[in-house]
């Protein structure tokens, strides 16, 4: 008889019936039913798990027995004096690997295995319930997908891959016809082409950009409009295609407004639809930095609307003019309410300022800062504050972003105490993101050997969608470096980001750089350079910005660290980061209360320049009038 006749007669042994081995052999096969399907599973895979013998998570308070053999994981950083000899355990030595110590009759060791030497059962398990395998990382963070019928699926990828490619043959194609890359939009128009020979060629344009522009005796004429003074591109028919205006602004049929200006609007989505590029020259970027985000448009990528200030412009700054610039001290102070712990306090003290403009609102705001709370250390968190008033008054928490950036860690032993600080912005260009950065502190002593500061951050290439917390700077403990109120500024002709500092040496106070071509590379920071300060000045906070091609840095002098006299502002400038001209006297005309500063440039219809500066107060005032903020602006001066 054929034994599959016998199929409909045999009743399958539910797992709960099977029988019961107490004493199973090495070697053998366990039948484990959880909340998923039967599997089996090698009894060697449970031995070599037993066998590895962790006794348990290793704190400060764990009492480690005197006899015995005892193996700890270890997850968070600090010094363990419960075992003998004590034992240190760095963030680096977490970051990158598994930390064990193992005591032997008394005896300590630490054993560290790299997170990445995990075996096939800890990278790979299989989901019955989606039909998926799982790939996750020895810190079991899933980095990928594989259904059982073969789609991939990569985290931050809508869809699967062999989706996501099928979609992107609707804009970009091969053509063995007239060998073309051909870009198309969402309507299936054609934008742009590109030819093997790399010739490219756009909509209106009969030949390629690069013949055309060969031709220019015959192809450009000059236009002497008195209101708009253009360069005119124009086919053989006389139909402009392309422009410069005197500005040197390019405009291209079909497109609203000039590439620069599309350019610095990106494609943020939160703001209005009527919003309007400034097409004042000093806002405009260098010409590579403008490619550099062109390259991110024509592949259909995202911008976030770009701050003044984060790149070099298409201008020469007057340098020498920092020399002499002032600016009043002022009594009225910008009254800001923030969340003070759980109470929200109409009028909140607070430090750290940093702030940026835009050509139009974001989110609402034309100019946005960044600003701590104080002086308790626990309201010393990131917020987001926008206004439209270009006196920087009547500043409002601005609303659809994660406000605070980031809470307080809950502190754990070895720790005892943390707090936020030094929050500022910057720019990506590599990702079109705005970053929105702060400095961590955490302590398990009041020594600087047991404090660890780094930079943390979030991003957003559209003004609505934040990225996680990420890693900016790797913690480093406080007797190596304190990095103080960084600020960082892209350049893309040398195509290295700059961070500047404040740092504490054996040498004393000092302002620092370091550099990286990638800022979401944490590894990838240079050794720091040192900014000589004029005698007797004592760094203690900085802001950056680029003012046209050159670095302007506003630095608050911290006069006496004790804390028995008043400080001072003073402005520094550089073309090329050895050379830096400094204020010939402090901003301010004298010592005052005051702590870290922000500036921003303000462009005079006359063609002039001045700077608005917003200070805040410090200790030394009385304690109603301590740590306020409070707008001043320089004498304008010609550009």
């Amino acid at each position: 008889m054929n034994e599959n006749n016998l199929l409909p007669f045999v009743r399958p042994i539910p797992v709960g019936e099977l029988p019961t081995n107490n004493n199973p052999s090495e070697g053998g096969i366990l039948i484990v039913k959880d909340d998923k399907s039967p599997e089996r599973v090698p009894i060697d895979f449970f031995l070599n798990k037993i066998n590895a013998g962790i006794t348990g998570t290793l704190t400060a308070s764990t009492v480690v027995p005197a006899e015995g053999y005892y193996r700890y994981a270890v997850v968070t950083p600090g010094i363990y004096n419960n075992v003998n000899p004590p034992i240190t355990v760095t963030q680096q030595d977490l970051d990158g690997n598994f930390v064990i110590i193992s005591v032997s009759n008394g005896v300590a060791q630490k054993e560290l295995s790299k997170k990445n030497a995990a075996t096939d059962n800890d990278l790979i398990r299989k989901e019955k319930k989606e039909d998926l395998y799982i790939f996750v990382d020895a810190d079991s963070n899933i980095v990928e997908r594989t259904s059982e019928e073969g789609d991939k699926f990569l985290i931050g990828l809508d869809g699967s891959v062999q989706n996501n490619i099928s979609q992107l043959k609707n804009k970009i194609y091969w053509s063995n016809v007239d060998d073309l890359y051909v870009l198309t939009d969402s309507n299936n128009q054609i934008v742009a082409k590109i030819d093997s020979e790399s010739q490219l060629y756009l909509p209106g344009l009969e030949e390629s950009v690069q013949q055309s522009i060969n031709k220019t005796n015959s192809s450009i004429i000059w236009q002497n409009f008195s209101d708009s003074d253009l360069y005119l591109f124009t086919d053989s028919q006389n139909q402009v295609i392309a422009k410069f205006d005197a500005s040197a602004e390019f405009y291209l049929s079909g497109l609203d407004g000039s590439v620069q200006q599309n350019i610095r609007k990106g494609g943020v989505k939160s703001y209005a639809p009527n919003s309007n590029i400034s097409d004042l020259k000093y806002n405009q970027l260098s010409e590579e930095g403008n490619a550099l985000l062109i390259r991110r448009m024509v592949n259909g990528l995202t911008n976030f609307a770009v701050p003044h200030g984060v790149m070099p412009q298409s201008w020469d700054f007057p340098i020498d003019k920092i020399k002499n610039l002032q600016a009043p001290k002022v009594e009225d102070y910008v009254r800001i309410g923030m969340h003070n712990g759980l109470v929200f306090n109409p009028n909140s003290g607070v430090v750290h300022p940093n702030i940026f403009t835009f050509d139009f609102p974001v989110n609402g705001y034309k100019y946005w800062m960044t600003l701590n709370g104080y002086p308790n250390e626990s309201w010393e968190i990131t917020w987001l504050y926008g206004t439209n008033d270009p006196e920087l008054k009547d500043w409002e928490l601005i609303s659809n972003v994660p406000q605070p950036f980031e809470h307080n860690p809950v502190v754990s032993p070895p720790y005892i105490s943390s707090h936020d600080s030094d929050t500022f912005m910057t720019y990506n260009p590599f990702t079109g993101e705005m970053i929105v950065a702060w400095r961590r502190t955490l302590r398990w002593g009041n020594l600087p050997t047991t404090q660890t500061n780094e930079y943390r951050y979030r991003s957003s290439n559209n003004g609505l969608d934040w990225s996680d917390v990420k890693t900016l700077i790797k913690p480093v403990t406080a007797d190596i470096d304190l990095m103080q109120s960084m600020g960082i500024v892209y350049n893309p002709n040398t195509k290295l980001f700059y961070a500047f500092d404040v740092a504490n040496t054996k040498q004393g106070w000092k302002m620092k750089w370091k550099s990286n071509p990638d800022i979401e590379d944490v590894q990838g920071w240079s050794d720091e350079t040192y900014i000589d300060t004029p005698l007797g000045v004592t760094p203690w906070h900085l802001e950056v910005k680029y003012i046209g091609k050159t670095i302007v840095i506003l630095l608050h002098e911290n006069q006496n660290v004790s804390k028995t006299k008043d400080d001072r502002l003073w402005f520094c400038a550089t073309n090329d980061l050895k050379n830096f001209v400094w204020s010939e006297q402090d901003i301010l005309g004298g010592s005052t209360p005051l702590y870290k500063s922000s500036f921003i440039p303000v462009y005079n219809p006359d063609g002039s320049i001045k700077f608005k500066i917003a200070y805040t107060t410090d200790e030394r005032v009385p304690v109603s009038e301590q740590w306020r903020l409070k707008i001043t602006e320089t004498q304008s001066f010609n550009i």
